[in-house]
């Protein structure tokens, strides 16, 4: 806004600056169910002969799923310290004392840098919080450490051999550590599902580990908000996070 007092030759300036802060969890969340629903919609047109076309399709919405859950955590958990540092009235339930915690722990880059895993950080902050901790040996913290060992592996990708098997050689004993957490939590790729080939990558990345990867991340920050005692970021999305295509 801008005057000018013409009789003092006087010019007044006036600005508003409005600040906004964009809580990227909720996009990644939002993002990792469309790419979900996408791998539904591909197996659906799995005709029951090996299309290479429409499995790199498959194969690129599953691992964009993956890649768009793991990030949906940890941008959750930073999004909590720094609300503490910069938005203190959004965690105001958690009261002056434990947010002015958070801050300062997280001002000393606890649990900041990348030395915290994503699971330690939920951790850390139900500690500060005095809040109970996730039990390590149960689902939904025990599916969040497999999912985020299956992120890394594709991230960090290395080849191994595998032998393709027969009814002599039982699938079991040609799995590696992964596929071992992986296989029975969900079923297999469709395209795959009947096949020699080795679980993992083939019959693991499909329509049935990204539904898992979705739901097991909102389980997952579902139990932890409701543990401090907080409303989720993302409640006004939810009807976003559909991981089934609509009923026709």
């Amino acid at each position: 806004m801008n005057s000018f007092n013409h009789k003092e030759g006087i010019r007044i300036e006036e600005s508003i600056q409005i600040k906004m802060r964009t809580y990227f969890s909720i996009q990644h969340i939002q993002s990792a169910a469309i790419f979900c629903r996408l791998c539904q919609k591909a197996e659906n047109e799995y005709d029951g002969k090996f299309n290479q076309g429409l499995h790199t399709e498959l194969r690129a919405y599953v691992t964009s799923t993956i890649f768009a859950c793991v990030s949906f955590l940890e941008a959750s958990i930073n999004e909590i310290f720094c609300d503490a540092t910069d938005s203190q009235n959004r965690l105001e339930v958690l009261g002056e004392d434990k947010i002015k915690l958070l801050s300062n722990m997280w001002e000393m880059s606890v649990p900041r840098t990348a030395a915290y895993s994503i699971t330690d950080k939920y951790q850390i902050t139900l500690t500060l919080l005095e809040k109970p901790l996730f039990d390590k040996g149960t689902t939904p913290f025990q599916d969040i450490s497999i999912l985020i060992r299956l992120r890394n592996a594709l991230t960090h990708y290395e080849p191994e051999w595998f032998s393709s098997y027969s009814g002599i050689k039982a699938e079991i004993d040609n799995l590696n550590k992964l596929s071992r957490q992986l296989i029975g939590k969900f079923p297999a790729s469709k395209p795959f599902e009947k096949t020699g080939n080795p679980y993992f990558p083939d019959k693991c990345l499909g329509y049935g580990c990204a539904k898992w990867a979705v739901l097991s991340c909102i389980k997952f920050t579902d139990e932890f908000y409701t543990k401090i005692g907080k409303e989720p970021t993302y409640n006004h999305v939810r009807e976003n996070l559909q991981v089934e295509l609509p009923k026709a």
